[in-house]
């Protein structure tokens, strides 16, 4: 098994654990962003997601991985150890959440452009941290948050 360093990983994400949370995680937030588009469904659901789970899955740990570089980490928690919506920096740090996630997924299809980001971030950005924090409070009840 490579260890983290060979695989350029932050540690800690390579355990089993936070493949697990990171799993819910994507899941959580691929059915939100679903859900504000289209009415619940849940058999149509659990179909697509069968089909998309595995680059969803891959696309969300690559994002987690950005941020946990950056000193972000979204992770299980308990006692109340995570950044509270009651906190001041709570929407400053699931806005770069946000971020993250929106560029990661457009640099999927899209060669950088920082102009062309600015911009269309600018258009994407109120609803794209909707979904974001929608899914954190989501997750929080679960007992998974930004530490």
């Amino acid at each position: 098994m490579a260890t983290a360093a060979v695989k350029s990983v932050p540690e800690g994400t390579e355990t089993e654990a936070w493949r697990e949370m990171s799993a819910r995680v994507a899941w959580l937030f691929w059915l939100t962003k679903r859900r504000a588009e289209l009415p619940a469904d849940k058999e149509t659901e659990a179909a697509i997601w069968d089909v998309e789970a595995e680059d969803f899955r891959a696309y969300v740990r690559k994002s987690l991985r950005k941020l946990h570089k950056e000193g972000i980490t979204i992770d299980a928690v308990s006692g109340g150890a995570a950044l509270s919506e009651d906190d001041e920096a709570w929407g400053q740090t699931t806005g770069r959440v946000a971020w993250i996630l929106w560029l990661t997924d457009r640099r999927a299809t899209a060669v950088a452009d920082k102009e062309a980001e600015a911009s269309d971030w600018q258009a994407a950005s109120k609803e794209y941290r909707k979904l974001v924090r929608e899914t954190l409070r989501k997750l929080a009840k679960e007992e998974i948050g930004i530490v």
